[in-house]
C-alpha cells in the first residue's frame, strides 16, 4: 500500500487546483488596469533601466511612466525611495521590478551568453560565469541553486546548451 501511494506521489502532487472563480477577478483587475494606461505607459511598463547615480532623475521617470524596472539598483534606501515613488507618486501605482543583471557579467561584462556559446569554446562560459560570480557573491546572489538556469541557448542544440549549462552554472555557483 505505501509503495503505491509514493508511485502515485508525484502525479498527485503536480496537479493545480484551478480557482476559477479568483482567476476571473485577477484577469478582471488586470483588463482595468489595461484599458486605463496609455501607450505610452504600456511602452514605459517595458522599459528598463539600470540604476545611475541620479535619483531625482530616475524618480522623474517613474513618475511619468516611463520606467516600469530597474536593473542593479542595491541599496535598499534607494530602492524603498524608488518604489515609493512608483506606488504612490505615478498615476497607476504599479510597482518596479527590482532586478540584478548577471547573465554575462556583474561589474565585468561579458558577452551575452548566446555569444559566449559562439565560440564553441565553453570555458569562456565558464571563466565569465565565475568572474561574475566572484564579484556578485559581495551580494550573496548566487546562493540561488537557479543560478544560471536560463538563456535562448536551448534552440541551439541540446548538447552544446547542456555542455554550456553545466559550465555557466559550475562557474557561477560554485565560482
Amino acid at each position: 500500500m505505501l509503495s503505491a501511494c509514493l508511485l502515485l506521489l508525484p502525479f498527485i502532487s503536480c496537479t493545480q487546483v484551478q480557482d476559477t472563480k479568483n482567476d476571473a477577478v485577477i484577469e478582471q483587475k488586470i483588463e482595468t488596469l489595461l484599458s486605463s494606461m496609455t501607450l505610452e505607459e504600456k511602452i514605459g511598463q517595458m522599459n528598463q533601466i539600470s540604476s545611475y547615480g541620479n535619483i531625482e532623475d530616475m524618480s522623474g521617470l517613474i513618475k511619468k511612466g516611463e520606467v516600469g524596472s530597474i536593473l542593479n539598483e542595491v541599496d535598499p534606501v534607494r530602492v524603498n525611495a524608488l518604489q515609493r515613488v512608483a506606488m504612490e507618486e505615478s498615476r497607476l501605482g504599479i510597482p518596479l521590478l527590482m532586478a540584478r543583471d548577471v547573465i554575462h557579467g556583474f561589474k565585468t561584462i561579458f558577452p551575452i551568453p548566446l555569444g559566449q556559446a559562439a565560440s564553441f569554446n565553453p570555458q569562456v562560459a565558464k571563466d565569465g560565469a565565475r568572474v561574475a560570480a566572484v564579484e556578485a557573491s559581495a551580494v550573496d546572489i548566487c546562493a540561488d541553486d537557479r543560478c544560471g538556469s536560463r538563456s535562448p541557448l536551448g534552440a541551439y542544440g541540446r548538447r552544446m546548451w547542456r555542455r554550456y549549462l553545466f559550465d555557466f552554472s559550475d562557474g557561477c555557483c560554485y565560482g
